[in-house]
Formats: C-alpha cells, structure tokens, sequence
C-alpha cells in the first residue's frame, strides 16, 4: 500500500471508529482489486494488523501455515485491519459459496482493544451468510456498567450469526464463551502461534548467553514500579542483561512480517534465559527451548496458555512478584539442566485434528 493510501486509510478508521459504514461505503473504490481470485476457492483471513506487535504477527504467520496446510484447495487472502472493512464490498463481490472468513485470534475479544471488537462485531452482522471461524483468542470484558452494556451487545450479535465458530485458547475464556454464546460453536484450542514449532528448528548445540526481560509497557502492565526494580537487580548480577520486547515502534506491513517474525524467534533462542510478562513471550520462548520466567498479566490468558506448557520444565510461572523471589529463581534457572519438548507430538494432539473439530457439528 502506497504511504498516501495507508494515512488516508488510518483518517478514515478513526473518523469511523463507531461503527464501520463509512468504511464499508468507501470499499466501492476496491471494486476489482481482488479480480484474480474471483474463479478460486477462498479463505479470506480479515484483520491482520500491520502494527508493531510482533506477538500478533506471529498469530498471522501460525495462521497462514495452518489454513495453507489444511485447506489445501483453497487460496488464503491475507487484508491488513486498516483495509478490511474499505474491501468487504469487493469480497461480497466474488464471493463464493465453499468460502468462509478467519478472524485474527489474540486477545482482542471484549474491551480492552475495542477498536478491534467492533470491526468484528460489524464483519459477523454484515455477513451472515458466510461461515465464520474466530482464531483461539482470549475474552476480556471490563467489570464495569459500561463493559457490562458492551458486552450485551457482543452476545447479541455473535449469537444471531447461523455459523460462527469460536476457538478460545485457553479454558478460562472457553468457559465464559460456552456460557455467553449459546448459539455459537465454541471449541478450545492452544495459541495458534504453537502451530510455528513445525517451522523452528533448535539444536541442542545452539550457543546462548545472558538473559533478556521482555515485559510490558502498556495498559496491559500489572508489574509496575516492580518492572523497574527488578531490571535494577539484575543488571547488578549480570552485565549481559538485555532489555527487550516483542513490540518495536513501527509498522510492520505483508511484505516483512515473515522476516520480522523470525528475527524475533532467532533473538530468543540466543539467549539462557528470558524473563517476560507477555503471552506470545513465553510461547516463543518454549518454541525455542529458551528456559523462561513467566510472571502473570491482568487477566487469564497467561496462566490459561501456561497450562497447556506446563510440563516443559525449562518455562517456570511466577505466581507472585516479589523481587527477590525472581531474583532467586533466575539463579535456580541459569544452573539447571532442561529437556528439550516434544512438539511433534504437541502438534498431533491439538492441531492434527484441529480442522475437523472446527467443522463437526455443533453439540
């Protein structure tokens, strides 16, 4: 996309943050720009960010490889979230009766990125006639009257839609999910980003050295002050501390991700040990055999994926955060001695048979 085309496409979403029909009026002008798949079965996979989350990119990338590998005929059309709702009218255009959408997965179901829930909300109304498949997400409702009135309206409309599957990937958000939308097919499923260990390959000979934090900034955040304090402490025991994250302060458009992406991998499998407070953080950390301290974030997503890990010995969750207990664990960690995991086996239990779940009936 030209610089030109993504500013105006940026003023556009924030002018039509509400509700997405300016948007979708707009996507007259995209009229023909999908025109060489319009003879092809297509999965149209909607909402992909193109912003610095480098975790949520790895949620693409996991996704594309999945959908390429078990749906083989059909072609998988990748649209950035600034561009999905300006070409929603090319796609009803073209669109054929053996194709269906895929929604990015993540954590963007509920309030805390509300930007995101709407333009979902807007896709599942707009479209019901089209089958529908949520990538594993988390769900995360604000306990307040207002979160309370949105979330009413997220049940409405998911649950008027005759073929919306919901994957959660962890059982905290399924249960909720089962409890809230009655109408929908909801099935439970580890992080898709698991799916990638197909793609990584890590030998036991691989040098590492030092230790890298990689915690959160954002409104995410519950380590706070401690965030500080801890850094402090460990650059007093060691000099080859780095300080990192799985966001970089830029966007990241198709034509890099799967470079980005694997930059990121290789950083974590450089080091002995890694320190992190993010989701996609522990994942690319077990994916790498990179023994990880995880400590916990403000909702369940963390210690629901931990669950699935939980018997890799190198990934150990930190359930309080006191500075010397981490202090200590991270000495216990540097001088241990870790199995590698077996991933063939992670992958034929929950992902093999991934496609069938998604398409068996709903019980």
């Amino acid at each position: 996309m030209k610089i030109s085309q993504r500013i105006e496409s940026i003023i556009i979403n924030r002018i039509d943050w509400q509700n997405g029909n300016f948007r979708y009026f707009l996507g007259k002008r995209k009229i023909g720009s999908l025109e060489k798949y319009k003879e092809t079965r297509n999965i149209y996979y909607l909402m992909a960010p193109a912003f610095g989350n480098i975790g949520d990119e790895a949620i693409v990338e996991a996704s594309i490889h999945f959908l390429n590998d078990m749906y083989p005929g059909h072609s998988v059309i990748v649209i950035d979230f600034l561009e999905t709702l300006q070409t929603l009218k090319e796609i009803r255009r073209i669109l054929k009766k053996e194709d269906f959408f895929v929604l990015q997965g993540g954590g963007n179901i509920g309030t805390l990125y509300y930007h995101a829930e709407q333009m979902r909300e807007f896709i599942i109304k707009k479209f019901p006639d089209v089958a529908i498949l949520s990538m594993p997400q988390s769900m995360y409702f604000a306990d307040t009257v207002n979160g309370a009135k949105k979330l009413n309206r997220c049940k409405k409309i998911y649950n008027a839609h005759p073929n919306l599957t919901l994957i959660a990937r962890e059982k905290y958000t399924y249960k909720k999910m089962k409890q809230i939308f009655t109408n929908c097919k909801v099935i439970i499923n580890p992080d898709i980003v698991f799916y990638l260990s197909k793609e990584i390959n890590t030998s036991p000979d691989t040098v590492r050295g030092g230790i890298m934090t990689c915690l959160r900034t954002d409104k995410e955040d519950v380590l706070g002050d401690t965030r500080y304090d801890l850094i402090r402490a460990l650059a007093e025991k060691h000099r080859d501390l780095i300080i990192s994250d799985t966001c970089v302060p830029r966007n990241i458009p198709e034509e890099i991700r799967r470079n980005e992406v694997a930059s990121l991998i290789n950083q974590f499998r450089r080091f002995s040990l890694v320190i992190t407070d993010r989701l996609h953080g522990m994942v690319l950390a077990a994916l790498t055999d990179t023994p990880c301290l995880v400590m916990p974030s403000m909702d369940q997503k963390i210690i629901g994926t931990y669950e699935w890990i939980q018997d890799i010995d190198f990934i150990k969750f930190v359930d309080k955060n006191d500075v010397t207990h981490i202090i200590n664990l991270v000495e216990e960690m540097m001088t241990s001695y870790y199995r590698t995991f077996d991933w063939s086996s992670f992958r034929a239990k929950y992902f093999d048979n991934l496609r069938t779940r998604i398409e068996e009936p709903k019980r």
